[in-house]
C-alpha cells in the first residue's frame, strides 16, 4: 500500500513539475499529505476500524459505546481506541523529545512527565476497557 501511495505522489510531483505553475513548497505538501493519509489509514486500523464494521453492524442490540462482548466492537470503541493510540504515541514522543538534552533541564523534566503520564493514562483506559469486555 505504501508502495502505491509512494508512486501516486511521485505521478502528481512529475505533472506539477511539468506544468511549472507550482513551487517546490507544494510538492513537499502533497508527499505530507500522502504520508497523512497513511497514517490515518494505519491509526483506524490499528484502531479496530475493520473490526467494527465487519462484526459491529451485524449486532441487533440498543446503540451503545462498549458492547460487553469481546467479539464485537462499536464504532464508539473504535473512537477510544483511536484516542488511545494516539495519545500513547504522543506521550512516547514526550519521553523522546525529554530524554534528548536541551537548553533547560526543567522543559527536559517536563517531557519526561507529561510521557510518562501520559503512556500511564492510556494504559488505564485501555486495561479499564479490557476489564469491562470481560
Amino acid at each position: 500500500m505504501k508502495k502505491a501511495l509512494d508512486s501516486f505522489a511521485a505521478k502528481i510531483n512529475r505533472r506539477l513539475e511539468r506544468s511549472r505553475l507550482v513551487r517546490s513548497a507544494l510538492k513537499l505538501s502533497v508527499e505530507r499529505l500522502v504520508e497523512g493519509l497513511y497514517l490515518l489509514a494505519l491509526v483506524i486500523l490499528l484502531g479496530g476500524g475493520l473490526n467494527t464494521v465487519l462484526e459491529g453492524l451485524k449486532v441487533r442490540a440498543p446503540q451503545a459505546i462498549i458492547f460487553t462482548s469481546p467479539a464485537v466492537q462499536s464504532i464508539g470503541e473504535t473512537v477510544i481506541n483511536i484516542f488511545i493510540i494516539i495519545l500513547g504515541a504522543a506521550s512516547v514522543y514526550f519521553l523522546y523529545r525529554g530524554s534528548r538534552f536541551t537548553s533547560s533541564k526543567r522543559v527536559s523534566n517536563f517531557y519526561m512527565f507529561a510521557g510518562v503520564v501520559g503512556l500511564l493514562l492510556a494504559l488505564a483506559i485501555e486495561f479499564y476497557l479490557l476489564g469491562y469486555k470481560a
